[in-house]
């Protein structure tokens, strides 16, 4: 079949990946007027590292990121509150979780499509579904784009989902969030942690993705549009990084401010249907989540995998809609209901509420914690 995908990110490049594989023609369109290697950090768990060995580019992620042994939830002096040891994860299921700089990741997808068709500048307006199983993507400069299959895979702010079901309200998680990549290099760089300050809602994390160089994420609770000039972030963020050990103020002096990203932290209630006759949605288009669980990216990777599969394994695209929907549901609604939940523990804080919330995450038993992990990686 012919397939368009919307969005050449990690979800949109690694369906067509998958697809090329199952022998569909595929054309990726995006908006971007270049395909940059931009951007911070994502980790790739084992269930995402799991679907990259499948479809060949599991080794090229290890050589480009950095292999994480163990990672959690510390307080705001550093002392675990709640820590994984993923060895154990790795030694299961095969895979190790990898922190890697989100352009080395699109980079590493690039390379497996040398011969895909990638549209740039191209602003989904409006979707037309015609009569003998055709669809057709219109775009803002006035060109158009025919195929059997749309998927859309553009995002939290999808075009696609718009086209298709109209406006859907995201559901705001009460974080702003800067993050940006710092040269450094950590002694102990295999060790993802999160620490959670004393004040509700201020989370910060330092993570090696490669070689002297350094992801970083800090949160704070704020009401939607809260603002830092461009030029005020880094003195903003040394000064509240002092809540935390001077170890994270010292890291994040090395910044540039016009390499911090900041957003509102948002997601997506779950949607009734992913998919309108012939346009199917993917990854945070169909499913948006918080990053309290590490796993907006590595939901989309498996979307893409289980959607290829899924359509070769019936002959009828509503049939084989309708079964993978209803397959990957219970985890992604898990994922996006969990992680919306973790945001909203960590915001308690004041004298009595960061001791209720940080033995809440210290009582967790060992065992559950292991169980839930085992759980989120495991693939059929």
């Amino acid at each position: 079949m012919k397939i368009n995908i919307i969005g050449a990110g990690i979800g949109g490049l690694t369906a067509a990946i998958a697809l090329e594989k199952k022998g569909h023609q595929v054309e990726l369109f995006d908006a971007a007027a270049a395909l940059r290697p931009i951007g911070a950090g994502i980790i790739m768990a084992s269930n995402a590292m799991q679907i990259a060995r499948r479809l060949g580019f599991a080794d090229g992620i290890v050589q480009a990121g950095n292999v994480l042994d163990y990672f959690g939830v510390a307080d705001h002096l550093g002392r675990p509150l709640q820590m994984m040891n993923i060895q154990a994860i790795r030694a299961k299921f095969g895979e190790p979780s990898v922190a890697i700089h989100r352009g080395q990741l699109q980079q590493v997808l690039l390379q497996q499509l040398p011969n895909t068709t990638i549209h740039l500048n191209k602003r989904l307006q409006s979707i037309q579904q015609v009569p003998g199983g055709k669809v057709i993507a219109f775009f803002e400069d006035g060109s158009q784009g025919e195929s059997d299959l749309l998927i859309g895979a553009d995002g939290l702010r999808s075009a696609t989902r718009k086209a298709i079901f109209g406006e859907k309200p995201l559901r705001y998680s009460s974080h702003t969030c800067w993050r940006g990549i710092i040269e450094h290099q950590f002694e102990a760089h295999h060790e993802a942690k999160e620490l959670w300050a004393k004040t509700g809602g201020k989370r910060v994390a330092m993570i090696q993705v490669a070689p002297n160089k350094v992801y970083f994420y800090y949160t704070e609770k704020h009401k939607p549009g809260f603002k830092v000039s461009t030029t005020d972030q880094l003195s903003y963020l040394q000064a509240q990084f002092r809540e935390f050990p001077p170890m994270y103020t010292e890291v994040i002096t090395k910044a540039k401010n016009s390499e911090i990203f900041h957003d509102d932290l948002y997601d997506l209630k779950p949607l009734a249907k992913w998919h309108q006759d012939r346009v199917m949605l993917l990854g945070d288009a169909a499913h948006a989540t918080t990053p309290n669980m590490g796993q907006g990216g590595c939901q989309a990777i498996e979307d893409a995998w289980y959607l290829a599969e899924y359509l070769e394994r019936y002959n009828n695209v509503s049939e084989a809609f309708a079964a993978y929907e209803q397959f990957r549901r219970p985890k992604v609604n898990f994922v996006v209901n969990t992680s919306f939940m973790l945001g909203k523990i960590s915001n308690l804080g004041g004298s009595l509420g960061h001791r209720l919330r940080n033995w809440v995450l210290s009582a967790t038993p060992k065992k559950m914690g292991e169980r839930q992990m085992e759980a989120l990686f495991r693939l059929s």
